[in-house]
C-alpha cells in the first residue's frame, strides 16, 4: 500500500468548524495542489479519512471507544456490526446539501464493503477491499475476492486472488448490470464511461424461456451504454469478445460450441460472429462459417429449422429429415413447417400449428403427408402415398355461457402412422376415432342443438366411416299436463312425460386408400330420423313402479339400393394332355350370373312403433353379526318385468324387395332383401309381430367389515352387479323361451383386480353337429330331466397395478399412494422408421430398489372360455393370457431404460412387439438407442439435448421399417 499523505488539519473539531462556517473555502484552498482540483465532496471525504486518531464523542460528549483495524493499530475505522461490511457510527451528521458539487462527480452514490478488511490509499485516492468484496453503483454491482476502487478515475479493478496473498481462496470476479452478467478471471470497469474489460470471461445470455447460452472468451470489452447514442436515446448493452466460444453447455470446458476470433453480443437481441468453426469436445471440425448472426431475444421469431438428422436407408437412399421453417403467426398462433427428402424419390411434409387464446380456447393441429417410393420384386418403382391429420381443440369454460365447441380428430389414410412410426402404441393401434362437437343450449327452454363430425377407422380392415355433419335436435322430457301450481298429490295425467329427438346425418364409407375418390361421395348415405317417446309412470301398491311407454320412429332416407341379377354364364376353359398325348378341353361353369347392386337417390321413408309396460321394485335382505370381522351382509335385489308389442312388418312392401337368381344347378331362386340395408338409417324392421315378456333380476352384494386397529366399520362391495335376463315371445311358433343370460362383475383390492363372468343356459335340448349346437323345440327337462342345458361360460380376470402402489402398501400408505418416483417420456417416432420413446435420466441417482422400479406398470390379462361341443362333453379353452410391462428403469444417475412395451403371450408362447429405448446422459449431450426386434428396426443417435441452439446437431444411425425384417 502506498504511503498515506497527511492533511494539515489536526482534529475533527477543526474539520467540523470548517464545514459549518463560512471559512470552508479558505480552508480547502490551503490543501496541497494534488487535492485542490477535486470536487468539494471528495475533498471533504479525503480530509475525513486523513485525520489522525482522535477520541470520538457521542451527542453528550462522552468518548467513544477505538476499534482495532485488521491491518494493525487503532483508528477511526467503524466497527463490524455485520459480516458483510462496515457501518458508520450513529450520531448527528453534517448536512452537505448546501455545498456545491462538481459536475465531474458521479451521479449516484458508490457503496462498497468487504468481509476481511479495507485499506485507504490517500496518496493515490484508492480503496482496496479484501475478501468477498463488493462495489455497487447505480444498479451496477461487482463482487470478487480482491477489488481496487480508484476514486479519482472512477475505475474498479477486480481479481479473484489478492496479488500480495497468492495462497488465498479464489473468489472469481462477478459483474452484474441489468440483464448482463459476467464471471471472469480479472475485470476492469469504469463507472463514468460505462465501459469495461474482462479477461477469461464467462457470461450467460437468455435465448428464451428456459434456454440459456454461455459465452467464454479470452478477452472481452463491454459497454453498458452506447456512447454513440444521444442523451435521449435508450441505453444499449454491448459485448465485444475475442477468441470466444459460445454454447448452451454450461460446463467449464464446453463439450460443443462455435469458436470464433471476434464476436459481438447484444444481450437478449443478437450474436454476430466472424469466421467461426464448430468445435466438439475441444476438437475443431471441418465445418466453417464465414460469418453468422444468431437471434437470442425472447418471443417467437421466424427462422430456419435445421435438419434433425441424416438418414441412410437401403431402400430409400440418403435422406435429410425434419428440415424446414418456423413462422410466428401472431400472438396466439405459430406454424412449424418441416419436410423430408430422400435421394431415391421418397419425400414428406409436416405442418404443426399450436394455438392458444387465454380464457377462450387452445389447441394443436398436425398435418402430415408422406410419399414413399420403393421397388417391387420386379425392380419396378412403386409409390405409396399416405396422409394423416391430428387436431385437438378445447374451449375454455368461461368462453361462452350457452355455446360449446371442442373435440379431436385422428384421421389417416393408407396406415400412415403404422407405416411411418415405430412405437408400440402406434404400430398396435387397431382403430382410430374422431369426434368434434358444437352444442347450443337455449336458456329457459327444453331444447338443445348439437352438431358433430364423427369418424371411425379400422387399421386392420382399412374400412373408414365419416359422419359429416351429424345434427341432433332434442327436446328434453317435459310434462305437458303438469299443473302450474304443484300440489301434494297431482292427477295421474300430470305425470305423462313426452320427449322428442331429431337426428340428421351424412355418412361416407370406404377404405382408407380409396376414400377420397368420387365413388365414395356418390354413394353418400343421407337421411333424417325422428323419434318421439311418451311415458306415464305411477306407483302400484306403494312398492311397485309401473311405467307404460310408447315410441314412434320415422326415418327419411335419401339413398337406397336395388339389386339386379344379370343372367350370364361364366365358364373357365382348361386344356389338359390325355394319356395318348391328345389334348382335352375341360369346361367349368364358375358363375350363373352377376348380382349387381345399384345405388339410387330419392325419398324413401320407413316407420315403426312399439308399446310396452314395465314393472320394477327393489327388495333388501340384511344379515348382521355381532362378532367377527364381518359385521353384516346386504343383498339388494332389483327385479324388472316388462311387456312389449311390435306389429308385423313382413308384409310392408315399402321395406323389402326381391331378386331372382340362378343357383349352382341353374335353377331359379328368389331372395328377399331390404332396400334400406345400406342407407343412413338401415334399422327398418323386417321381422314379424312380436309380443314378449322380458324379465331381469339384478343383484348387488355388500359387506360391512370391522377393523380392530381403529375400531371402525367400513363398507365394501362383494359383487358390483349379478344379473339374470331372458324373455318369452308369445307369437313365435317355436322356441318361445330365450336363453337365460347370467352376467356378473366384481372388483377386488380397490380395483386392482377386475373379474367379469358370463354364462348362458337354454331351456331347450339341442342337436350337436361338428361341435355346434342347434336348439330343438323340446324342453331339456322333458328329454334329460334337467331344468337347463349349459351353453357356454367365460371368466375374464384383469390385474393392473403400478409399482408405486405396491410401494405404498409396503410403506403403509395404501394403494392410492403414488410413490416417490416420476416419469418423463419424450416421443420421437419420426418419419420412415424414426426413433421412438426416449427417457432423459435425472441428475440424482436412485436411492433404493423402489426408486428404480417406481415408474413401472404391470397388467395381466387372463380369459377362459367353456362351451359344450356335444352331449355330456364340455371343452375349456384359454382365449387370451398375457402380461404387459411398461415404464422407465433408471439404473444409474446417467443411464435409463424405457420399456415402451414388454408383453408376453402365454397362449402363443411369444413376445408381443417389444419396444426398448436406452439413454445415456452425457451432460449437454445424450446417447440414445431404440430397438424393436419384432419390426426389425433400431435407431442409434448421439445428439445435443433439446433446448439448445444446436439441438439439431445429431449423429444418427438407424434401420427403417422399410429395411426391417418385416417391411411395412
Amino acid at each position: 500500500m502506498a504511503n498515506a499523505q497527511t492533511i494539515p488539519i489536526t482534529d475533527s473539531t477543526a474539520l467540523q468548524n470548517a464545514v459549518d462556517s463560512n471559512t470552508s473555502s479558505a480552508l480547502i484552498d490551503s490543501l496541497p495542489p494534488t487535492l485542490q482540483g477535486d470536487s468539494l465532496e471528495n475533498r471533504l471525504s479525503v480530509l475525513s479519512d486523513s485525520l489522525p486518531p482522535q477520541p470520538l464523542t457521542d451527542s453528550l460528549g462522552n468518548p467513544l471507544p477505538l476499534f482495532a483495524d485488521s491491518l494493525g493499530g487503532f483508528g477511526q475505522t467503524p466497527p463490524f456490526d455485520t459480516p458483510g461490511g462496515f457501518t458508520a457510527p450513529s450520531g448527528p451528521r453534517t448536512d452537505l446539501s448546501k455545498i456545491d458539487v462538481s459536475s465531474d462527480s458521479l451521479d449516484a452514490e458508490v457503496s462498497y464493503s468487504a468481509r476481511d478488511s479495507m485499506k485507504y490509499d490517500i496518496a493515490n485516492e484508492r480503496i482496496i477491499l479484501y475478501g468477498n468484496a463488493s462495489v455497487t453503483y447505480d444498479g451496477t454491482s461487482m463482487n470478487a475476492g480482491y477489488i481496487v476502487f480508484d476514486k479519482k478515475n472512477n475505475v474498479v479493478e477486480a481479481d479473484g486472488i489478492p496479488p500480495d496473498n497468492p495462497k488465498a481462496e479464489r473468489e472469481p470476479p462477478n459483474f452484474e448490470n441489468g440483464n448482463q452478467s459476467f464471471t471472469a478471471g480479472k475485470m476492469r470497469y469504469n463507472f463514468e464511461t460505462g465501459k469495461g474489460v474482462v479477461y477469461e470471461a464467462s457470461t450467460k445470455q437468455q435465448m428464451g424461456p428456459g434456454n440459456e447460452m454461455f459465452v467464454q472468451s479470452g478477452k472481452a470489452k463491454f459497454s453498458t451504454a452506447d456512447t454513440t447514442a444521444t442523451a435521449d436515446s435508450k441505453q444499449q448493452e454491448i459485448v465485444y469478445s475475442k477468441d470466444a466460444i459460445f454454447s448452451t453447455c454450461n460446463h467449464p470446458n464446453p463439450h460443443f460450441g462455435i469458436r470464433s476470433k471476434k464476436q459481438k453480443v447484444i444481450p437478449n437481441k443478437l450474436v454476430v460472429v466472424g469466421p467461426s468453426n464448430l468445435e466438439i469436445s475441444g476438437i475443431p471440425t471441418p465445418i466453417w462459417l464465414p460469418f453468422g448472426a444468431f437471434p437470442i431475444g425472447f418471443g417467437a421469431q421466424t427462422g430456419l429449422i435445421f435438419s434433425n438428422n441424416i438418414d441412410v436407408s437401403e431402400e430409400l437412399g440418403i435422406g435429410i429429415r425434419d428440415v424446414g421453417w418456423y413462422f410466428p403467426l401472431g400472438d396466439n398462433m405459430n406454424l412449424q413447417l418441416t419436410g423430408d427428402i430422400y435421394t431415391r424419390g421418397t419425400w414428406g411434409l409436416k405442418g404443426v400449428v399450436p394455438y392458444r387464446k387465454r380464457y377462450k380456447y387452445s389447441g394443436n393441429l398436425t398435418v402430415r403427408y408422406n410419399s414413399r417410393r420403393t421397388e417391387n420384386s420386379l425392380a419396378l418403382p412403386v409409390r405409396q402415398n399416405s396422409f394423416s391429420v391430428n387436431w385437438s381443440h378445447n374451449q375454455d369454460r368461461a368462453a361462452h355461457p350457452t355455446n360449446t365447441f371442442g373435440g379431436s380428430i385422428n384421421f389417416q389414410t393408407n396406415n400412415d402412422q403404422q407405416r411411418n412410426l415405430n412405437s408400440a402404441e402406434d404400430v398396435q393401434r387397431s382403430s382410430l376415432s374422431s369426434n368434434v362437437n358444437f352444442r347450443k343450449i337455449f336458456p329457459g327452454k327444453p331444447f338443445d342443438l348439437g352438431i358433430s363430425a364423427r369418424h371411425s377407422q379400422n387399421t386392420q380392415s382399412r374400412q373408414m366411416t365419416v359422419e359429416l355433419p351429424n345434427v341432433n335436435f332434442r327436446m328434453k322430457t317435459i310434462n305437458p299436463f303438469k299443473a302450474k301450481k304443484p300440489q301434494n298429490k297431482g292427477k295421474w295425467y300430470e305425470k305423462i312425460a313426452v320427449s322428442y329427438n331429431m337426428n340428421a346425418l351424412n355418412r361416407l364409407t370406404g377404405t382408407d386408400t380409396t376414400f377420397f375418390e368420387p365413388q365414395t361421395f356418390e354413394q353418400a348415405k343421407i337421411g333424417i330420423q325422428h323419434r318421439a317417446d311418451a311415458s306415464a309412470p305411477f306407483r302400484l301398491f306403494k312398492f311397485f313402479t309401473v311405467s307404460p311407454n310408447a315410441s314412434y320412429t320415422e326415418a327419411w332416407n335419401f339413398t337406397t339400393i336395388r339389386r339386379r341379377f344379370f343372367d350370364e354364364l361364366t365358364v373357365d376353359t382348361t386344356t389338359i394332355e390325355g394319356p395318348s398325348g391328345e389334348s382335352l378341353t375341360v369346361l367349368d361353369t364358375t358363375s350363373y350370373g352377376i348380382d349387381s347392386t345399384l345405388f339410387l337417390r330419392g325419398f324413401e321413408p320407413w316407420r315403426s312403433y312399439r308399446v310396452a309396460v314395465s314393472v320394477n321394485t327393489r327388495v333388501y335382505g340384511v344379515r348382521e353379526f355381532s362378532r367377527g370381522p364381518i359385521r353384516g351382509i346386504r343383498h339388494t335385489i332389483n327385479p324388472t318385468v316388462s311387456f312389449s308389442y311390435t306389429p308385423d312388418y313382413t308384409e310392408a312392401d315399402y321395406l323389402r324387395d326381391f331378386i331372382f337368381t340362378n343357383n349352382s344347378t341353374g335353377q331359379l331362386d328368389t331372395t328377399e332383401y331390404s332396400i334400406f340395408q345400406n342407407s343412413a338409417y338401415s334399422g327398418a324392421p323386417r321381422s314379424g309381430p312380436a309380443m314378449a315378456i322380458t324379465y331381469g333380476l339384478n343383484n348387488n352384494f355388500e359387506a360391512k367389515l370391522w377393523s380392530k386397529k381403529d375400531s371402525t366399520e367400513k363398507k365394501i362391495k362383494l359383487f358390483d352387479n349379478v344379473s339374470v335376463n331372458g324373455n318369452y315371445n308369445f307369437i313365435r311358433d317355436s322356441l318361445k323361451w330365450s336363453d337365460i343370460s347370467i352376467n356378473g362383475r366384481t372388483r377386488l383390492f380397490k380395483g386392482l383386480t377386475i373379474i367379469n363372468m358370463r354364462a348362458s343356459y337354454s331351456p331347450y335340448d339341442a342337436i350337436y353337429t361338428n361341435g355346434r349346437a342347434s336348439p330343438v323345440n323340446t324342453f331339456y327337462l322333458d328329454s334329460k330331466k334337467r331344468l337347463f342345458r349349459f351353453v357356454n361360460a367365460s371368466v375374464g380376470i384383469t390385474n393392473s397395478i403400478r409399482v408405486s402402489q405396491i410401494r405404498g402398501l409396503f410403506e403403509g400408505k395404501g394403494l392410492n399412494s403414488s410413490g416417490g418416483g416420476s416419469s418423463r417420456r419424450r416421443s420421437s417416432g419420426g418419419q420412415p422408421g424414426g426413433g421412438g420413446a426416449n427417457q432423459r435420466p435425472g441428475q440424482q441417482g436412485p436411492e433404493s430398489l423402489w426408486d428404480v422400479l417406481d415408474n413401472f406398470s404391470i397388467q395381466h390379462v387372463f380369459n377362459i372360455d367353456r362351451r359344450r361341443i356335444r352331449e355330456g362333453r364340455d371343452t375349456t379353452t384359454i382365449s387370451s393370457h398375457s402380461i404387459t410391462i411398461r415404464g422407465n428403469l433408471k439404473i444409474s444417475p446417467k443411464w435409463s431404460i424405457t420399456l415402451g412395451q414388454i408383453s408376453y403371450n402365454f397362449k402363443d408362447k411369444r413376445l408381443v412387439y417389444p419396444d426398448l429405448t436406452f439413454v445415456r446422459d452425457l451432460h449437454c449431450w445424450e446417447m440414445s438407442m431404440s430397438w424393436r426386434p419384432t419390426r426389425g428396426t433400431y435407431f442409434f443417435s448421439i445428439y445435443v439435448k433439446p433446448g439448445s441452439f444446436l439441438e439439431r446437431l445429431r449423429v444418427p444411425y438407424q434401420k427403417n421399417n422399410v429395411d426391417g425384417v418385416n417391411a411395412f
